[in-house]
């Protein structure tokens, strides 16, 4: 009897940790939804069953609003058809009338050269005076629409390209190659983000012309290699040009509204201002060189990284390990095209590492960069599911506060684990300036505190100034 109660205790204890994972999955998913509608609430006040009604309610909600959404597009979009084939119409008269009148064909003016057909339309330009402030240029005139899904924008987007490039050129194979709108919503993507055409084409052509040297090639560097950051422009001129001239001449394109700027605050940088080219600034670019520009590193960090601060903060870290190439081999930070796959079956899952290399050459290893702004089971989920990918967590953190936070969180999610599910594992912690100031002092000890589970599931404190 005393073994079959072992055995029992044993079996409900697994099924209670099964319970418990899938209850915090169930939450996982309800928060996720909640995040979805844009809505605000406590999950961790509801039990099981309201938590499910409350999320079923919300998705309900959000799933109505999203087809209202759709319902809009799709009568934009209608119209938006009648509007081209209005054009082509108009277009055509205008082709028919104008080789009546001059005696010129119609197949005479589609073989004419590029250049010349160019020429032409700058001539009937009216010059004006140039505009301060171009950041109005390319806005949206929605007036039903706030928030559109990011695909659904691509066929308004579309129908403004073709209108632009069919009254700004004149040419009629643009309309030949005009799509049917259909309700799918996928269209071939232009290749040009938007034409400017009538009080917009002034505007961009009288903005070109006032533009210098410098400020061309201040464009240039950042559309051609997407530079965000102040010091990797400057290094990009390689000496042509002084700081402050180029920081006079980016300010100055700031104010005209050709660049963008945001903060983005990190343990190495506290006020780091990161740049990119607004949408005024491509049509600029684009007049110029013929091209759109190529996406900027702010951009790409944002997509992989959800924020600014977050993403600098892994940048930096990731440039600081490129340093020590022996030590840290195969380092990338844009790891969301080739995710970390575990699990088997319905329980497979992927896991996308903030930082991922191969230490020493060998051994497959991930750091994660955190900023302490999630809760107590965030974190214990995201090291649960560490613990199914590798044996070794590494968190590196934004400052003493969070350290110590995260050493609080981890001594409770230890707490609450059995001591075999530990067993072999290893915890590390420390803080960024910590990671870099080691790194290039003493490369034996990078950390702050660590746990050895296989001795004790209290932290190693190695330095005293931690909590």
């Amino acid at each position: 009897m005393v073994e079959t109660n072992s055995q029992n205790e044993a079996e409900w204890k697994r099924e209670e940790q099964e319970y418990n994972d899938l209850c915090d999955r169930v939450r996982e998913l309800c928060e996720n939804i909640f995040n979805k509608s844009q809505e605000i609430h406590d999950t961790n006040k509801k039990n099981m069953q309201e938590l499910v009604h409350s999320t079923k309610l919300a998705f309900e909600e959000y799933s109505h609003k999203r087809n209202e959404i759709i319902k809009v597009i799709v009568k934009e979009s209608e119209d938006k058809s009648a509007e081209i084939e209005n054009l082509k119409n108009q277009i055509s008269q205008m082709l028919v009338s104008e080789n009546s009148y001059s005696g010129t064909p119609v197949d005479a003016i589609n073989e004419a050269p590029e250049e010349n057909r160019e020429a032409d339309v700058s001539n009937t330009v009216p010059e004006e005076k140039t505009h301060k402030k171009l950041k109005d240029f390319g806005k949206k005139k929605s007036a039903n629409i706030e928030t559109v899904v990011e695909g659904d924008a691509d066929e308004e987007e579309q129908a403004r390209n073709l209108i632009a490039a069919a009254a700004a050129e004149n040419i009629n194979s643009v309309i030949k190659k005009t799509p049917a709108f259909n309700q799918t919503f996928k269209p071939p993507k232009p290749k040009v983000d938007r034409e400017p055409i009538g009080e917009d084409y002034d505007k961009i052509k009288a903005a070109a012309e006032n533009l210098k040297d410098i400020h061309w090639e201040i464009l240039a560097i950042m559309g051609k290699q997407g530079l965000s950051r102040m010091t990797k422009i400057v290094d990009a001129f390689g000496g042509r040009k002084t700081q402050g001239a180029i920081r006079q001449g980016i300010n100055t394109l700031k104010d005209m509204g050709l660049l963008a700027v945001d903060t983005a605050i990190n343990p190495f940088s506290k006020n780091l201002m990161v740049y990119h080219i607004s949408e005024a600034g491509n049509m600029v670019y684009k007049f110029k060189y013929h091209q759109n520009p190529v996406k900027s590193e702010m951009k790409k960090i944002i997509n992989e990284h959800d924020n600014l601060e977050h993403g600098y903060g892994i940048l930096f870290l990731y440039e600081l390990m490129l340093q020590d190439p022996a030590r840290f081999m195969d380092v990338s930070m844009f790891n969301k095209k080739n995710p970390i796959d575990y699990g088997s079956g319905n329980n497979k899952e992927v896991y996308v590492p903030d930082i991922q290399f191969k230490e020493n050459g060998k051994q497959l290893t991930f750091y994660e960069y955190e900023r302490g702004n999630q809760g107590q089971l965030d974190y214990e989920r995201k090291m649960n599911k560490l613990l199914r990918v590798t044996r070794y967590i590494y968190f590196i953190v934004d400052s003493k506060d969070t350290l110590d936070k995260m050493i609080k969180i981890v001594n409770k999610w230890v707490d609450k684990k059995n001591p075999k599910e530990l067993d072999g594992y290893k915890l590390k912690i420390c803080t960024a300036t910590y990671f870099r100031d080691k790194l290039i002092t003493n490369k034996t000890a990078l950390w702050q505190a660590e746990y050895d589970f296989a001795k004790s599931n209290k932290p190693s404190i190695i330095t005293k100034d931690v909590l």
